[in-house]
């Protein structure tokens, strides 16, 4: 499921821990040799609703944010982040490019960056304030000792999963 949120609201998500945090729905997933299943959040911080799969939208693209996490009360842990970018006119069927990111330890810790990533939307309802989508999805991940740094090209490793 998705709320829309701004995107400011989007990064105080990856920094506060929640308060009442609800269960959105579930990323499950493989990835070396042990099977997760995630789950995506909303929670109140500062007064508002945050959601942690949110659609962001903007004159030239469309990017579906989905962030599960491995414990719900902890939103500083580990992270799967899978982003879908679309162009301005959306098909949200096919999205135009793919990211997938494993924040191992938050977002300041060594992550596993996602390459070759394939998405494949079985179904999505995006109307409204709330929406659904079904979607499988597979990478190499590359492990890095912090985000943006180049991956050790020995160290990767395949994931698949379905949100």
């Amino acid at each position: 499921m998705l709320h829309r949120a701004c995107a400011a609201a989007a990064l105080l998500g990856l920094v506060c821990l929640p308060v009442g945090a609800e269960d959105l729905g579930k990323i499950s997933f493989g990835f070396d040799g042990k099977d997760h299943e995630w789950s995506t959040i909303t929670r109140q911080a500062g007064g508002k609703t945050i959601a942690s799969a949110r659609l962001t939208k903007t004159r030239l693209v469309n990017t579906m944010t989905i962030d599960a996490y491995e414990k719900q009360t902890d939103t500083r842990g580990a992270i799967l982040d899978v982003q879908l970018m679309y162009a301005a006119s959306p098909d949200y069927g096919q999205p135009t490019s793919v990211g997938i990111i494993f924040f191992t330890s938050g977002t300041r810790g060594p992550v596993w960056q996602g390459r070759n990533e394939r998405v494949e939307v079985q179904s999505h309802d995006l109307s409204g304030n709330v929406g659904q989508i079904k979607a499988s999805f597979s990478a190499e991940m590359c492990f890095a000792e912090k985000l943006h740094a180049d991956p050790d090209e020995g160290r990767c490793r395949p994931i698949s999963g379905t949100i």
